[in-house]
């Protein structure tokens, strides 16, 4: 029987999937440590999903470094033809939209690379108990990411150039109206759209107008 470093009211069956070994086998000595049982390391996607049809593991950590194509790909394959194996992202991106894609893809639990042993077996215990574990990190870019932006948070220039969207004008008008390119104009709507946390022109467009003084929009 393994001997936990760590008070583990209980532990899981893993498969860890990840192509680099040094990676794999620090997982390994982690989920161990940590009183779990790794079943497997396995390479390949075709080999994971394999090992999760042969072994039964209750959790599959995917290693994801970058780009993670090739895991978030695994997530949904394991999502689709085993969607009783809870999936956990081990990966040293924190950003929102990385975490966003994982959990797309079907990734119940993230945590970082950087994160202690006991981290990553609380997060095994947490979705075997049907949670969705986040390192610390991971939380707090996903709230920054959805916090919605005030004018103060914004540049000049890409308030400008938001005014000037929600005048209905196209990125060519806002590029001769401020005399800048068009390349700079969509430059800024790129990093505005990010703080406001909004992904359309009209989505954009409507928070111009919620900003409006009611005076400002006769």
């Amino acid at each position: 029987m393994t001997t936990s470093l760590y008070d583990v009211s209980r532990v899981g069956r893993v498969l860890i999937a990840s192509r680099d070994a040094a990676t794999a086998e620090d997982l390994r000595h982690r989920l161990e440590d940590g009183g779990c049982t790794v079943t497997r390391v396995a390479v390949d996607e075709d080999a994971v999903v394999a090992a999760v049809r042969d072994d039964q593991p209750d959790v599959v950590v995917i290693h994801l470094p970058r780009p993670a194509t090739e895991g978030l790909r695994l997530a949904r394959r394991l999502r689709t033809w085993h969607p009783g194996v809870a999936l956990i992202a081990f990966s040293a991106s924190s950003d929102a939209p990385s975490v966003l894609a994982a959990v797309d893809a079907g990734i119940r639990g993230y945590v970082l690379s950087d994160d202690d042993a006991l981290q990553l077996v609380s997060a095994v215990q947490a979705v075997l108990d049907g949670g969705s574990p986040l390192s610390p990190k991971v939380a707090r870019a996903l709230i920054d990411a959805r916090a919605p932006a005030g004018p103060e948070q914004l540049t000049g220039r890409e308030r400008d150039v938001l005014d000037l969207l929600g005048e209905g004008l196209s990125n060519k008008d806002i590029a001769s109206r401020l005399g800048i390119s068009e390349r700079t104009v969509k430059a800024h709507l790129t990093s505005a759209f990010r703080r406001l946390g909004v992904q359309r022109r009209t989505q954009a467009a409507i928070w111009v107008r919620d900003q409006q003084k009611p005076s400002d929009r006769r």
